[in-house]
């Protein structure tokens, strides 16, 4: 049997059983004989086998389970295969190349012309009595060849097993770098620390409050000078300037790049006593970008007390927190950062009353000349509706026990941290 033929008996082998009655798939056994037929057109049989192998230098460098392989079906040398007058003999012709023999009302039984000199069986076959290719019977090899091939096959899968596990590791010994917060907390970064990212920036990252994912985007300090109100005006708050670490956000102001450029849709604002937030906000845009779709004062809140959007660790805010950005004070006109002159509002508030607003950045109080931070996330420290101004706009927001546009517990508080996801 030539080596390409051989090759492709060993293919077949695979998926062959042979029980009591040796059954087999009929295209495979024609496959084979068709193959050992081409080898042995010349009428010589075995021997025209061995002479093609000879004439081509024969594959001595193939182990002995091939060589072995290879031999099955030879005849001996002086072995002659019968021939046949087919015109003598009487049968079925179909003069075409493309041409097939269907057996059955379902035709699920063909015999195949599939090239020059080969056909293919397509269907089942019981054979009864020997098998026989060439000169061999090869029944009995059968189970013999499958067994090899099952050990094959189950080294295989021993070998892609182990190639797995190596890729597996080495997998998990290559460094991870997440590309923000949010990334960071998916590959399981669950640590609130400042993380480096792919593109070589850093941030601060909350991985525990409310689920994680917070990215620091500024902080707001009353003991550091002013950046964020006056008398720099609320400019930080619109433009690209950056300021600051977060390595220090608690004792210095800080202005990330995020704050710019960080495509959010939650906040959070966070001091030493508390924290409140609100999801789906910022419109998947900058803090920034946020910050400068607003021309003119607000005498409405984007978010209303007692709204879903509203998250909290203290009661009062979580129930009567409201979010306003450049809101009007009702004790001074409406006015906010931009009108440019005296009033109790905040940049970015989220409490209020009558007589002012409190939050991050603001514009200016009757003791001071504007703080960065004007709010104590405290439900203790906090009441509703409990300022003698009362309600800022008609709503009852949460507020300080002694705001009154004076000094009060709600100057405990030094600094707040802004926070986006």
């Amino acid at each position: 049997m030539a080596n390409g033929s051989g090759l492709r008996f060993r293919c077949l082998l695979r998926i062959v059983s042979v029980k009591g009655a040796q059954t087999l798939k009929l295209m495979m056994l024609m496959m084979l004989a068709t193959s050992n037929a081409k080898t042995s057109s010349d009428g010589k049989g075995g021997s025209g086998d061995k002479k093609s192998d000879d004439s081509k230098g024969g594959d001595k460098k193939d182990d002995g389970e091939k060589k072995e392989i290879l031999k099955l079906g030879q005849c001996d040398k002086d072995t002659v295969l019968p021939k046949y007058d087919l015109g003598k003999m009487k049968g079925v012709r179909v003069k075409a190349d493309a041409s097939f023999i269907s057996l059955g009302l379902k035709e699920d039984v063909k015999l195949v012309r599939s090239g020059d000199k080969a056909a293919t069986l397509i269907g089942d076959l019981t054979v009864r009595g020997k098998l026989k290719v060439n000169c061999e019977d090869i029944g009995d090899k059968f189970e013999t060849v499958i067994q090899t091939f099952n050990k094959q096959i189950a080294d295989l899968r021993t070998e892609v097993f182990t190639l797995r596990q190596a890729l597996k590791k080495l997998s998990d010994d290559i460094p991870k770098t997440p590309s923000n917060c949010k990334h960071a907390l998916q590959m399981g970064m669950k640590e609130s620390k400042v993380y480096t990212f792919k593109d070589g920036s850093s941030a601060y990252c909350d991985q525990k409050t409310e689920g994680g994912g917070w990215t620091l985007l500024a902080s707001f300090v009353n003991t550091d000078g002013i950046s964020w109100t006056r008398p720099k005006s609320y400019n930080a708050w619109v433009d690209t300037s950056t300021f600051g670490s977060p390595s220090t956000a608690t004792s210095k102001d800080y202005k990330s790049k995020d704050f710019n450029s960080l495509k959010i849709n939650d906040i959070m604002l966070k001091d030493a006593y508390g924290y409140v937030g609100f999801k789906d906000v910022i419109g998947v845009k900058s803090m920034r970008d946020k910050m400068k779709s607003y021309k003119k004062c607000s005498v409405s809140a984007e978010v209303n007390p007692g709204s879903p959007k509203t998250f909290s660790n203290q009661a009062n805010f979580k129930s009567n927190a409201i979010l306003v950005f450049f809101g009007g004070d009702p004790n001074s006109h409406n006015n906010c950062a931009f009108s440019g002159s005296h009033s109790d509002s905040a940049t970015l508030a989220v409490s209020g009353a009558g007589c002012g607003m409190m939050g991050a950045g603001q514009w200016g109080t009757n003791y001071n000349k504007g703080m960065d931070w004007h709010l104590k996330i405290h439900h203790g420290s906090s009441c509703l509706g409990c300022d003698t101004c009362k309600k800022w706009h008609g709503l009852n927001s949460v507020t300080s026990k002694q705001h009154n546009n004076n000094r009060g517990v709600h100057d405990e508080s030094k600094y707040g941290l802004l926070f986006g996801r």
